[in-house]
């Protein structure tokens, strides 16, 4: 089901020709396994309530019996964390 925009949305959009609808909440969720890595700086920034990195938890929830290193491969263990996101850990 998609979303239809409100009127503020189409007002940003700057072009009569683009859609009246956008992906709903759902189909953004089930298409989660496409989401991007976030940016370096959001990488960096750290939870409000843990106080951990933000590339810290996404190592330490793939793998808890790892050293957390901020050199690893994030961009290999972004997928399984958005999954397990899913789950809960």
């Amino acid at each position: 089901m998609r979303k239809v925009k409100t009127t503020e949305d189409m007002q940003r959009s700057n072009s009569s020709s683009d859609r009246l609808t956008t992906k709903s909440d759902m189909e953004n969720y089930w298409d989660r396994v496409h989401w991007e890595l976030p940016s370096e700086e959001h990488l960096k920034g750290k939870h409000p309530l843990t106080n951990v990195a933000f590339w810290k938890d996404i190592q330490e929830t793939v793998n808890p019996h790892r050293t957390a290193d901020r050199n690893a491969d994030l961009e290999a263990s972004w997928p399984q964390y958005v999954e397990l996101l899913s789950w809960g850990k």
